[in-house]
């Protein structure tokens, strides 16, 4: 998670996610395990990692599962070679 301000480690927080990949908001509770300053496009933001404490891991396995197959299809369609149509006068 991505946020403009540092939280507390410990920090309870509510999750809310809306995805794409899952018809319906995935909802769920944690805290605050880890957070780090980092930059991005020049603007500094906190990285934040949150452990789950209740969430559908069901839903969570399945969304990942569903961004790994994408992530798969791309590399696949990056690796396959450029061909060039067949010149016209060998039909």
């Amino acid at each position: 998670m991505y946020a403009p301000e540092g939280m507390a480690i410990g920090t309870e927080v509510a999750i809310e996610l809306v995805t794409k990949l899952w018809p319906e908001a995935v909802i769920g509770e944690g805290k605050v395990k880890n957070v780090q300053e980092i930059k991005k496009q020049g603007t500094k933001i906190m990285r934040i990692g949150i452990e789950f404490v209740t969430i559908d891991t069901k839903v969570i396995q399945c969304i990942i599962n569903s961004i790994q197959q994408l992530v798969c299809e791309q590399a696949r369609k990056k690796e396959q070679p450029k061909t060039s149509p067949p010149h016209p006068r060998y039909f």
